[in-house]
């Protein structure tokens, strides 16, 4: 079982649905008992994309409050991507 881990914490609303860069699976040690252990985090962040790491600190600092039609479209987004996820074939099925 997997954690869904945030390098940037959730409470910050412009970043706690980028799953592109924000987000990764993590063991529950890391995520749960040493905080989302961020210094691997930050360092395996910057190998998919040198400089992302800055980049989110400073998107963090912004202020962000998502509108309705947003949050409908990215529930309606992520129900999507759900549902390919519950379609696929596992490997012990």
């Amino acid at each position: 079982m997997a954690d869904c881990s945030h390098f940037i914490s959730r409470k910050n609303l412009a970043l706690r649905w980028d799953l592109k860069y924000n987000l990764r699976p993590s063991c529950k040690k890391c995520n749960q008992q040493e905080y989302g252990n961020l210094e691997p985090f930050a360092d395996k962040l910057e190998l998919e994309c040198a400089g992302i790491v800055e980049i989110l600190r400073e998107k963090s600092r912004e202020v962000y409050k998502p509108e309705l039609q947003e949050l409908k479209a990215m529930l309606i987004d992520f129900r999507a991507k759900l549902r390919l996820l519950e379609a696929k074939p596992t490997p012990h099925s």
